[in-house]
């Protein structure tokens, strides 16, 4: 809650008290408020209450931890409790809230009249808080602090704090986890390099820089997977069963990362990737290791999962940068009919899942009223039967679901778009990735048309395309691997050590591998020719700043790789009609380059030029087209009609 102003009474020691008002929970046609009453005096305060007045435009609708008296306009608040009827001396305090019915904006007050047995007085008026906004659920729509429509367009974090073995070679089974990577380097170079190798993979997968880069890259949100045993001791390790020792680390690395993202301008969302025990059978995700009791196999771990988002939520329940938490990332459990609904997706009641999302909410809510809740289903996130409505009414939520390898068409999210109107709830797709460009591109804007955000997976992998970054494999990492995954002679373990510390260093963005040709597909999906603003004539453009393509591929400042019928398109504005130079920097090695200028869709052609050999990829030689141009609007786009070609730059200049 936001403090207003300490109120004192100039005339009684008795009726010094602080008064706390906070709008903890809002909606189109109402509000839930709070108000707490700390005693600033040296002696106890007995059957107090607090009165003040509420807007003309609202009503009283119910309240707790207090007894209520609503003679319009006027509201009191009077203990009816034996444990509130004093407020302890010295920082004693009570808390109460109620719901408001309104169809405008809460309403703040500024003056309030408190009374106790041995004092009656007006106190001063106080200055309202300022009142922090939230990106939240409205209706079918999430959005943002000033009410506007946002659509997530995200970033996960892949195998930061949850190592995934996939995604750098480590084992190609995907039922095992961080565990079994970090058992395997241990088994080879011992335990206390292992903690050393790992924390340097904790310091450099994700920095400032990292952030930056994702924000220039057109991305506005951050999906964090995060393991519980950064926060928290498997319950193995307990030293007490049944209580909870918080680590500091896990907080850290959110801390850090959070005021990143505040200095940078970008939503974080917290998600629970590897929960206690795990809460999916591929431990390649949830880092679920089967010698140990899952999440639905222990009412210990269970515990801990409802207590570690109670003290998440307690800790970042003020803080706007976040825009929604996601409580537990893919559970794939069959509660039924096993073993032919291991992952839950023919599971029909969903009851242990239902059950903690019964758990989870309200201990969520316990602390923190402000944040989106996102509710992902069973069978890695898809399966929401009879999870809806959800057991506990909440109405700043969202049905989040995944989308992989499927195809991208209405029917593949047809169910979700069914659900959101039944329940009038928004949609997020929380986590999509491992395929195609251009598969990419069609996701973003099959989900974007139907005003769906997403989040994409992942933002580093080891030399694979479909990360946004690819990392470099160091010197001798190979030959770990084999020996990992086919055993014969152990590694020197001083060699393999300095492997893998290379290996933290390639981490860093400034030693990683862009992959324009994926960031395009995700962040310029949504941005096509007509909706950008024209390049101006006689400047030379970068052939990779096109506003639509199909086909080609961007490296290091050019586009290329071009098939027959491939293109690329570039906006200008011809200021009057008439003559016009199209100038362009080219490299190929062919001599039998077709090059064709049409506008874009085709229906209107403007030129072709056959290109002979400029003697290397990357001997540029600049070209002259000559064209005419309507007055106007122009998306120009250059086709090529034969083989590869590489495109620099781009120069329109008027005749």
């Amino acid at each position: 809650m936001s403090s207003l102003a300490s109120v004192s009474a100039a005339t009684s020691n008795l009726c010094q008290v602080d008064i706390e008002y906070s709008v903890v929970n809002q909606w189109q046609s109402g509000y839930q408020s709070e108000v707490s009453i700390t005693n600033k005096t040296t002696s106890d305060l007995s059957g107090w209450s607090l009165n003040w007045a509420i807007d003309a435009q609202e009503s009283f609708v119910s309240g707790w931890n207090a007894h209520y008296d609503y003679q319009a306009p006027d509201l009191t608040a009077t203990s009816n409790f034996d444990w509130n009827k004093v407020i302890a001396s010295d920082g004693g305090k009570v808390t109460f809230g109620f719901q408001i019915d309104s169809l405008q904006a809460p309403t703040i007050p500024v003056d309030f009249i408190f009374n106790s047995d041995g004092c009656s007085e007006p106190l001063p008026p106080v200055t309202p808080p300022e009142q922090k906004s939230f990106v939240r659920a409205s209706g079918t729509q999430i959005i943002d602090p000033e009410g506007n429509n946002l659509i997530f367009r995200g970033m996960g974090i892949g195998s930061w704090m949850v190592m995934e073995p996939y995604m750098f070679g480590f084992n190609e089974d995907a039922d095992e986890g961080q565990h079994k990577i970090l058992n395997d380097i241990s088994n080879v170079v011992g335990s206390e390099k292992t903690q050393i190798f790992h924390q340097a993979w904790l310091d450099n997968f994700f920095t400032e820089q990292d952030v930056i880069e994702l924000k220039n890259s057109g991305f506005n949100t951050i999906r964090l997977p995060m393991h519980y045993q950064l926060f928290t001791l498997p319950i193995e390790q307990e030293p007490i069963e049944g209580q909870d020792t918080w680590l500091t680390q896990g907080f850290d690395m959110v801390d850090r990362l959070l005021d990143w993202c505040r200095q940078h301008g970008i939503y974080l969302i917290l998600d629970l990737h590897a929960a206690p025990g795990g809460q999916g059978y591929n431990g390649n995700i949830s880092d679920y290791d089967p010698s140990k009791p899952s999440l639905w196999e222990s009412a210990e771990n269970q515990r801990k999962m409802v207590a570690l988002w109670g003290k998440i939520a307690e800790r970042y329940a003020n803080e706007t940068w976040i825009a929604a938490y996601d409580p537990m990332n893919e559970p794939n459990w069959g509660f039924e009919n096993k073993p032919d609904n291991k992952h839950g997706c023919t599971e029909e009641s969903n009851q242990p899942l239902r059950d903690m999302y019964a758990r989870l909410i309200p201990e969520i809510r316990k602390y923190d009223k402000n944040h989106l809740i996102a509710v992902e289903g069973n069978c890695w996130g898809n399966n929401h039967s009879s999870l809806w409505p959800l057991p506990v009414p909440d109405d700043n939520v969202a049905i989040s679901f995944h989308k992989y390898w499927n195809e991208n068409n209405l029917e593949s999210i047809q169910q979700y778009i069914q659900m959101r109107d039944q329940y009038q709830i928004p949609l997020w797709m929380s986590e999509s990735g491992e395929n195609t460009v251009a598969w990419y591109r069609d996701a973003v804007e099959l989900l974007e048309e139907n005003n769906i955000g997403w989040s994409w997976w992942t933002w580093k992998k080891m030399e694979h395309p479909s990360g946004v970054f690819s990392i470099s494999k160091p010197d001798g990492f190979q030959e770990l691997l084999d020996y990992w995954q086919s055993g014969g002679q152990q590694p020197d373990p001083v060699s393999a050590h300095e492997t893998l510390m290379m290996l933290t260093e390639n981490l860093k963005m400034h030693n990683a591998h862009r992959n324009q040709d994926t960031i395009d597909a995700l962040t310029k999906a949504q941005i096509k020719c007509d909706s950008q603003p024209a390049y101006p004539l006689n400047t030379s453009v970068a052939a990779t700043e096109y506003c639509e393509m199909s086909g080609v591929k961007s490296d290091e400042g050019y586009v290329g790789y071009f098939a027959q019928g491939d293109w690329v398109a570039y906006p200008f504005f011809a200021p009057s009609s008439g003559n016009y130079t199209l100038e362009l920097s080219v490299a190929t090695e062919l001599d039998n380059g077709h090059l064709r200028i049409e506008l874009l869709g085709g229906q209107t052609a403007l030129s072709e030029y056959k290109l002979s050999s400029t003697n290397g990829w990357f001997n540029w030689r600049t070209i002259r087209i000559h064209i005419q141009l309507e007055a106007g609007y122009q998306h120009l786009a250059i086709v090529s009609q034969s083989d590869d070609v590489n495109l620099h730059s781009i120069n329109l200049l008027q005749q």
